[in-house]
């Protein structure tokens, strides 16, 4: 199972672009107000969004975004405004796209019921940040991390929003990525770029076969093992590709309409 590039070509997405920068794990010292959504608070949360614009933003061109759930982590401690600060306020410096990233209400996604669940709380923010900035409708796109990219895989995101591709990166067991009740594959339409570590024994084996599950279905998918990696973003000097292919993806990574 194990592979240092990436298995499997995505039709209509070069996704493996999109894998190089979420994966370079720049670092970056990123401030930011969290926006609030109070519609969405629990008793014990503020429900609340962190925002990563692009230098030399402006409303008058049409933007990508990408959607981030974080991993696992105590919501007191925000964890989009962790991940906001150690990644993608420096990589919106290299790739000119919008990055927004909920702030989860509970330690793990997907753990609130009812009309105001994560699925909801996600496309709120989807819909604040489309009405705040100027988003191309066609390249918006969902990535997680850990916790984040089990949502990703079975919150039902894909088939509610105008999704161009999911990345998942380090997802978990087989039983918690959406294959035991079928729903990884109702997003099948949509592509998927699996990214783990070599070393990563507990949740690797859940990629792999969330990979070969969709491609087996016919999906737009594709997966790759970082070496010598354990259940973390590998470093940016480990990932192929010259740095300047990272700008292409946002103006050809589209969604499929088709």
């Amino acid at each position: 199972m194990s592979a240092s590039t990436p298995r499997r070509g995505t039709p209509g997405i070069p996704f493996f672009l999109f894998s190089l920068f979420l994966l370079s794990a720049a670092g970056g010292k990123g401030q930011g107000t969290p926006i609030l959504l109070p519609a969405f608070d629990t008793a014990k949360t503020q429900a609340s969004f962190m925002v990563s614009l692009p230098p030399g933003y402006t409303p008058t061109k049409k933007w990508p975004l990408v959607l981030d759930f974080h991993g696992a982590i105590a919501p007191g401690r925000k964890g989009a405004q962790v991940t906001r600060a150690a990644l993608w306020s420096a990589f919106v410096k290299r790739v000119p796209c919008i990055v927004a990233g909920p702030n989860g209400r509970t330690r793990a996604w997907g753990m609130i019921r009812g009309k105001k669940d994560d699925k909801a709380y996600a496309l709120a923010v989807l819909k604040e940040a489309r009405r705040r900035w100027n988003i191309d409708p066609d390249r918006i796109y969902l990535a997680g991390f850990s916790s984040g990219s089990d949502f990703v895989c079975k919150g039902g995101l894909q088939l509610a929003g105008p999704f161009a591709g999911s990345l998942v990166v380090c997802p978990g067991p087989p039983h918690v990525v959406g294959l035991r009740d079928g729903s990884l594959l109702k997003a099948k339409k949509t592509a998927f770029y699996f990214v783990t570590g070599e070393e990563d024994y507990v949740r690797k084996e859940g990629a792999w076969k969330a990979f070969l599950a969709l491609d087996r279905g016919g999906a737009p998918a594709m997966y790759r093992e970082v070496p010598g990696l354990g259940h973390r973003f590998p470093p940016w000097r480990n990932t192929p590709g010259p740095s300047n292919t990272l700008r292409s993806w946002p103006a050809r990574g589209r969604r499929r309409t088709t």
